[in-house]
């Protein structure tokens, strides 16, 4: 693949989430959300880290299940929107602007879950597995990393939003992740033309 140099700055990433807000942004949960929080790697609340999201209504569903929530994300924007639509609720959310490829500092280990809403479409691919290698740093040994991938046959490789080589990630996560489950799920809009393929990881303990 010919090396494509992008230097994701805060206008980078401003950009493309006004680009996507409509497309994005949703009055309700992601579907397969509920089904998660009754499963098994849910059985126990914690601290959890949402990636780069704007489906905020997800963000209130765990603060609203005794999750202690962290919003990571590259634009203020986003900042903004979450501090907005969950003003009115009792639990405390964090919310932490930063650049995704400076990770974790203070953050190593700190998450039981973390949860990734296909940001690394937006990333070209010669930097998607650097950019999971960054977050995959801030989840607790025994924790769950858990991904919402879109996929589409119209994702090309002079995107955004790019390609993600499944079988590529799977190979490079098994370094440290054990896979638990991977299947498709329902999108938030299912008139969008993509597929969302749902994975669960769990962290080896050593």
């Amino acid at each position: 693949m010919t090396e494509q140099i992008i230097d994701y700055t805060p206008e980078y990433w401003e950009k493309r989430y006004k680009e996507k807000l409509s497309e994005l942004d949703t009055n309700n949960p992601t579907p397969s959300l509920k089904e998660l929080l009754g499963s098994e790697y849910f059985s126990e609340t914690g601290k959890i880290a949402i990636i780069g999201c704007v489906l905020c209504q997800d963000v209130t569903r765990f603060a609203q299940n005794n999750y202690l929530v962290t919003v990571i994300t590259p634009s203020q924007s986003v900042i903004n929107q979450t501090r907005k639509k969950v003003r009115k609720l009792k639990s405390v959310i964090e919310t932490i602007y930063l650049d995704l490829f400076d990770l974790p500092g203070r953050l190593l280990h700190k998450f039981d879950y973390l949860v990734e809403y296909s940001l690394s479409t937006e990333i070209h691919p010669d930097r998607q597995l650097e950019y999971f290698d960054n977050i995959q740093k801030l989840i607790k040994p025994g924790g769950f990393l858990i991904i919402f991938l879109q996929i589409s046959k119209n994702f090309k490789n002079d995107g955004p939003p790019y390609p993600v080589d499944i079988q590529k990630l799977e190979n490079h996560l098994k370094e440290n992740f054990k896979l638990i489950e991977s299947k498709p799920k329902p999108t938030p809009k299912p008139e969008n033309e993509f597929n969302q393929l749902l994975m669960v990881w769990r962290k080896f303990l050593v």
